[in-house]
């Protein structure tokens, strides 16, 4: 049995009433069918226990009618079961949900609601909600804006390998907004996230090759980067990158933009 099916009928022992006991033999069918690929029998299995209000089963159906896994695509039914699984306190469930109220996809948008739900499933260490409520409170999007609650939930996240919050930690670090400013840190954290292809990132980069913030001063890795997060659709990007060719020579752009077409692995290694 993998480790995920073991904390997840761990999970249900200790939170659950003793009756659910007895569905444990199918809520682990269904799960070992979902881990080998068998979303048919998984569907079958969990089905009738999310009927039954077993949360961790309502929580994989909705991720299942959403990927459209065993059962027909259907983002209503996924939205449903999210709720009914979010409501019984899963956590990957508490995520999803989060951010169907952050887009208002297949529900109201309602960011107060994407940050409640986000908050529990971000608490029981779901990245993916940690990183929305991290962009929640540095944007002031349902909540009031605050950088040091945006750095403080954006760690775990971009150490978990979420872009977006590793874009985000780096123009903290940078600007000295929630942590004290540390141009080390704001490098580490955009390379991570420009690695990623995150455009906020890969800006943040070019700007700081272009200043020589904890980089030598770079123009051809500044117009790199920038080029990359203006592909990115980042129209500051494009501005920065064109201020910064007006400084170059043609050479130095066409090795700037045979870096930035396809070598981003060796710009990377070299720094």
């Amino acid at each position: 049995m993998s480790r995920l099916i073991c904390l997840l009928l761990i999970s249900v022992l200790l939170h659950a009433p003793a009756r659910a006991a007895e569905s444990l033999d199918r809520l682990r069918e269904g799960l070992e069918a979902y881990q080998a690929g068998d979303y048919t029998l998984a569907a079958e299995r969990l089905q009738s226990l999310a009927d039954a209000g077993q949360g961790t089963a309502q929580g994989l159906l909705a991720f299942m009618y959403l990927r459209g896994e065993g059962l027909p695509r259907d983002p209503r039914l996924a939205a449903h079961w999210a709720k009914q699984a979010a409501a019984a306190g899963d956590a990957p469930a508490q995520g999803l949900l989060a951010g169907f109220h952050a887009q208002g996809y297949y529900v109201e948008q309602d960011d107060g609601l994407a940050v409640y739900w986000a908050r529990a499933a971000a608490e029981q260490g779901i990245h993916s909600a940690q990183n929305l409520l991290a962009l929640s409170y540095y944007h002031g999007r349902g909540v009031d804006p605050d950088p040091g609650l945006a750095a403080r939930w954006a760690l775990p996240a971009a150490r978990a390998g979420e872009a977006a919050s590793q874009a985000l930690l780096a123009q903290l670090y940078h600007f000295g907004k929630g942590v004290p400013a540390d141009p080390a840190q704001a490098l580490y954290w955009a390379r991570l996230g420009a690695a990623q292809n995150h455009p906020t990132a890969q800006l943040l980069l070019g700007l700081m090759h272009l200043r020589g913030r904890a980089v030598t001063q770079d123009y051809v890795r500044a117009h790199m980067w920038t080029n990359l997060a203006a592909a990115g659709g980042l129209s500051a990007a494009a501005r920065l990158r064109d201020g910064i060719a007006a400084r170059m020579s043609p050479a130095q752009i066409a090795e700037a933009q045979r870096l930035a077409a396809g070598q981003l692995g060796p710009a990377l290694a070299g720094r």
